[in-house]
């Protein structure tokens, strides 16, 4: 049981409960150590499981006991302990009163988007039959009627009941910029599509650091002239506290999602992209690509990498040492999360293909090769594949990314030098076990208008890349 590696739990046990729609679904029962006293919850514990598990096999609900049954030979029972904690049969629709209009109000959400006649405080919106797909459903309304951005995939994190939800948009509400009113900054214009216009000439990339107050980013600023917009984050500016300081971007650690959010909208703010318009992917260490539709929203399926056709979504990677890479084409743009594993699968030529011919390459700061320490094997697998290796055990991924490239024809590619492991401005998961996330971000912008590239964007690489490369996002059957 992933949960058994948690420090504050000594015993825990998954089991299936009932679900309205899939039939059944993942639920976990956990007792914490004595000395823990209360303060490991269940979001703490479901974030730590989704750093190590697949977000189809994350218990959906996860409950904290005394004791889990045990057996005639002291074996943990399975069965009956949905029966036993009262997760099966009908819902009791009595055992808080609600305690706000605002908590009234997001239950009729809740209600209308399950198909549900009544919603109670600690409901679990997963337990009740939600999906990724009503979680985007539920969060668009938020955003219209409350004027709160609250991420889909915060719905797995801490928003999962309706007492916790309320809490986050009062809080959300709460904030001076909130309060000042006026539109959502960033709004988007979702009315008509933008793809990329190709150069007047060669073009080549570049990156420059650019500072917002204390706030850094990493761009190119040229990369207007493609119709993109492209940056990359690093630790500062933000209001997270250690080990997460400063700007952490990732609701998958045991950050304060208020200060992960306030973070996102610093530097969506800064980098001037659209924070309601973010999709990510949850990395698998592949070389899958996901391709974005323009509506889709927040974590848009299990991959390495995500592409982009038109303006509208804004293509986000969340990483501490792994290798963000960025490619425009006439394809469009693809944003990927360039792990060793990935390299070595072919996800650098996958990409390519995907938005080819391609016209610049950006790759961000990452674990260099004076700390990427690998197994003698691993370094071997790299040349098997004609890739570069620093010596027997250490292994330099955006040079190894660089070499692919130049492999399949593509030469302008601009490498930020930074080390993350070496360089305490960024996050490192090498440095130190428990860290936050930097991240990388690129979209199509809206005014990137080209009429003869809607008639060649069938043609521009579609033929290149073949189903079992490249798929819609949030159809894998998760």
């Amino acid at each position: 049981e992933t949960l058994l590696d948690h420090p504050a739990v000594a015993e825990a046990i998954a089991f299936a409960v009932p679900h309205p729609t899939l039939g059944e679904d993942v639920a976990a029962a956990v007792v914490l150590q004595r000395d823990d006293g209360g303060r490991t919850g269940p979001g703490e514990l479901r974030r730590f499981a989704g750093r190590h598990l697949a977000s189809h096999k994350l218990p959906r609900r996860l409950v904290i006991v005394e004791a889990i049954p045990r057996g005639p030979t002291g074996k943990l029972q399975r069965r009956g302990l949905a029966d036993a904690l009262g997760l099966t049969g009908t819902r009791v629709t009595t055992r808080v009163a609600r305690r706000s209009p605002l908590e009234a109000a997001l239950g009729g959400l809740w209600a209308e988007t399950l198909e549900l006649e009544r919603v109670e405080p600690d409901d679990d919106f997963f337990v009740l039959g939600g999906d990724s797909l009503a979680a985007l459903e539920l969060t668009a309304q938020v955003r219209e009627l409350f004027g709160v951005e609250l991420p889909a995939e915060l719905l797995a994190e801490e928003a999962t009941t309706l007492a916790g939800m309320a809490r986050l948009v009062a809080s959300e509400q709460a904030r001076p910029a909130h309060r000042a009113g006026g539109a959502t900054p960033h709004a988007v214009d979702r009315r008509r599509r933008a793809p990329l216009r190709p150069p007047d000439a060669p073009f080549a990339p570049s990156l420059a650091e650019r500072w917002h107050g204390d706030l850094r980013l990493i761009v190119d600023e040229d990369a207007a002239a493609l119709g993109i917009l492209l940056a990359f984050s690093d630790r500062s500016g933000g209001v997270s506290l250690a080990p997460y300081d400063a700007a952490n971007l990732s609701l998958q650690g045991g950050d304060r999602p208020d200060a992960v959010l306030e973070n996102r909208r610093r530097v969506a703010a800064a980098a001037g992209f659209d924070l309601a318009a973010l999709s990510i992917s949850r990395p698998v260490f592949g070389a899958e690509l996901l391709e974005v539709g323009r509506r889709q929203r927040g974590v848009v399926g299990a991959g390495d990498g995500l592409v982009a056709r038109s303006s509208g979504p804004v293509l986000g990677l969340l990483y501490a040492d792994c290798t963000p890479l960025v490619l425009a084409g006439r394809g469009g743009v693809v944003l990927v999360h360039a792990a060793r594993v990935g390299v070595l699968r072919g996800v650098v030529e996958r990409a390519a293909a995907a938005v080819g011919p391609v016209w610049a390459v950006w790759i961000g700061p990452s674990v260099r090769g004076c700390c990427d320490t690998v197994e003698p094997g691993v370094t071997d697998d790299f040349e098997a594949r004609g890739l570069p290796v620093v010596d027997r055990t250490h292994v330099d991924v955006p040079h190894a990314v660089t070499s692919a490239l130049r492999g399949v024809g593509v030469e302008r590619v601009a490498v930020w030098p930074d080390c993350t492991s070496c360089d305490d401005r960024y996050f490192s998961r090498r440095r130190t076990s428990t860290t936050g996330r930097q991240g990388a971000f690129v979209a199509i912008r809206r005014d990137a208008t080209r009429a003869e590239h809607l008639r060649s964007l069938a043609a521009a690489g579609r033929a290149a890349v073949s189903h079992r490369v490249l798929r819609r996002a949030g159809r894998s059957g998760r």
